[in-house]
């Protein structure tokens, strides 16, 4: 398997030990992935995820490949891809070098106009499964960690999810998703990057792989749909971001009011905030004005506080149970998530 250690029969699938990258993968068509992260440092590469425009999710192990964040590439020379200094790493509190294998980065300098990804809010079930993986991992295995030379992302499609409480390697882990591609292999460098469903949302984060990254051996992924694991990454990246959803409500139909509060303690809120909807993006709205009563519950709130509204984004989404959720930003790329099940009439 794959990994950061150098001493065990295991490998990270990040670029820190033995692990496989794509092998038999894909390329990824230019600007197909403005998300993808590759992370280098004193060893590496590893792979990532840019969640916001300032916060870079990849796996724990990752932490000495963590130096720079190269952002949005599907060749190393990228010209338009910006590279980008880490400046804070944050594993999550339960890892202890095996279990909760996930951290999050932020960057020095935000960077923005990426429309970001969701994180799922439940597992994928164990069974055929219809998914992609796929980063900065070897395209040959070569053993040549610690530093690996990959010059392109690569992706492979996942056929199914596994039991992997079944597996002797894996089943002591916690907590995981085990999932296989039948032609291809994650390998070295492919740590970090991410398992995303056909619905478009990060369902794990890639951390252990099998040695020599054999095609058709499965990859273990941190379950990023985790209470434990998705409630600490959202409140980890949303800096000093304090907000509320008031509209809308329980129940939507027709022309509808969007809107909340917001504010930061720790910069301003940017001019727009976004609505989403089962994790895709729908419309954004202005921020904001004056809403001294939320001073008047929280002193240091900014005055110019609230947003909202009226839009008929009912009419785009469909009818039925859905997530809607606001994404907002303060200028130092920080991003607070609010959700709330409403039902579409």
């Amino acid at each position: 398997m794959w990994g950061l250690a150098l001493v065990t029969a295991l490998t990270f699938v990040s670029g820190v030990v033995e692990i496989p990258q794509v092998v038999n993968g894909n390329d990824f068509e230019p600007g197909s992935v403005p998300w993808l992260v590759r992370l280098d440092g004193t060893i590496g590469p590893c792979s990532g995820v840019l969640l916001s425009p300032s916060w870079v999710l990849t796996a724990a192990h990752c932490e000495a490949s963590a130096e720079t964040a190269l952002i949005g590439a599907v060749t190393l020379d990228d010209p338009d891809a910006p590279k980008i200094p880490v400046a804070e790493w944050h594993p999550h509190p339960n890892w202890d070098g095996k279990n909760y294998d996930i951290a999050v980065a932020r960057l020095s300098t935000p960077f923005w106009g990426v429309q970001s990804i969701s994180l799922a809010r439940s597992r994928p079930t164990v069974g055929l499964w219809s998914g992609t993986a796929g980063g900065w991992g070897e395209k040959v295995y070569s053993g040549d960690y610690p530093y690996l030379d990959v010059d392109e992302p690569q992706w492979l499609e996942i056929n199914e999810v596994l039991d992997c409480s079944s597996d002797l390697y894996w089943r002591d882990y916690e907590p995981v998703v085990c999932a296989v591609s039948y032609l291809s292999s994650s390998c070295n460098g492919d740590s970090g990057s991410p398992l995303v469903g056909f619905d478009e949302k990060i369902y794990g984060i890639a951390i252990r792989g099998r040695r020599g990254c054999g095609i058709g051996t499965p990859t273990l992924f941190t379950d990023t749909s985790d209470p434990s694991v998705r409630d600490w990454i959202h409140k980890t990246i949303s800096g000093g971001i304090v907000a509320n959803m008031e509209w809308p409500n329980h129940a939507a139909t027709g022309i509808e009011l969007v809107g909340g509060w917001a504010f930061s303690t720790d910069g301003k809120i940017v001019s727009l905030v976004s609505l989403w909807v089962d994790g895709l993006y729908s419309i954004s709205m202005p921020c904001c004005y004056d809403r001294g009563d939320v001073r008047n519950v929280y002193p240091e709130a900014d005055l110019m506080s609230g947003f909202a509204g009226l839009y008929n984004w009912t009419k785009l989404v469909g009818a039925g149970d859905k997530l809607v959720s606001f994404r907002v930003q303060d200028s130092q790329g920080n991003e607070l998530r609010l959700e709330r099940r409403v039902y579409v009439d």
